[in-house]
């Protein structure tokens, strides 16, 4: 019997949803997650990513379409620079963060966010989009394997 892509997500859509109680405490666990991470990035500033960034080979973070660390490394040593610009940053996510449990220590996220930096000059930037990783629970804690921020811009002008 041959069954179509379009009929299997279908059916996948109409199928009701199974939460496990597993599933429940990933979800809090990690929405919890986030919320530290929005007051740590607030409280402490850009230093403060690192410790949510996975230390190893498997972490990079795109921007705008584009690879921008690929790797910790690269995330580490940006991280110093922007210690050495950014005098503030306040981290905001909106309130519809989506959390898609895959097992009991990994999560897509999805969430809307707002950003205001304010460099060394006093220049301050307002900025909001949306982000999407994917969270794992490691020894000492959950931290971001992947990022992606995509910043909302405004329409361009129609003539």
């Amino acid at each position: 019997m041959r069954f179509s892509v379009l009929g299997a997500l279908v059916l996948t859509a109409c199928a009701s949803p199974r939460t496990s109680v597993g599933d429940a405490a990933t979800v809090d666990r990690v929405r919890a997650f986030m919320a530290t991470v929005a007051r740590r990035i607030t409280a402490d500033g850009p230093a403060a990513w690192r410790g949510f960034f996975v230390d190893d080979s498997t972490f990079f973070m795109a921007s705008e379409g584009r690879l921008v660390l690929p790797s910790s490394d690269a995330a580490t040593r940006a991280i110093e620079q922007l210690q050495h610009v950014i005098t503030h940053i306040e981290l905001t996510w909106g309130d519809t963060i989506r959390i898609d449990p895959l097992a009991p220590d990994l999560a897509v996220i999805g969430a809307p966010y707002h950003e205001v930096r304010v460099d060394r000059d006093g220049h301050r930037v307002e900025e909001q989009g949306y982000f999407t990783g994917v969270a794992q629970r490691r020894a000492d804690g959950w931290q971001l394997r992947d990022a992606h921020w995509s910043v909302e811009t405004p329409p361009a002008a129609v003539p």
